[in-house]
């Protein structure tokens, strides 16, 4: 361990029904190897927002879109077939610049002719 790192997190939310906004702050701690000649204090804040990007990119996405935490399926190979058949998902919503993806999402099932063209399966 080179240093210790600790991070002060402050996050506003609303709930929809009510209308309440609440702040809660969390401090987080974390070591690292980089030294400070590596790493300073502002560098390793953008290591962990890049952290937090992919956290917000994908498993924001699956959680929210997917509702992948509320999924009952539990047991064998099923949560992780179901796990790839939704990155699989996003990555085609992403290769084809849908703005968002519960949006595409709904589109695809209702137009499923479109994600067949998207996959090559039809002509558009």
């Amino acid at each position: 361990m080179k240093q210790a790192i600790r991070i002060a997190r402050r996050r506003t939310t609303r709930d929809r029904a009510t209308g309440i906004v609440s702040t809660t702050t969390e401090v987080v701690y974390g070591i690292t190897s980089l030294s400070r000649d590596q790493a300073d204090a502002e560098k390793l804040l953008q290591f962990n927002r890049g952290h937090w990007g992919i956290e917000n990119r994908l498993h924001w996405v699956r959680d929210e879109t997917f509702l992948e935490d509320k999924s009952r399926i539990r047991t064998n190979q099923g949560p992780q077939q179901l796990a790839t058949a939704r990155n699989a998902a996003i990555a085609i919503c992403r290769a084809n610049q849908c703005r968002e993806i519960a949006a595409a999402r709904r589109e695809f099932a209702w137009n499923p002719s479109r994600l067949f063209a998207i996959l090559g399966f039809l002509k558009e």
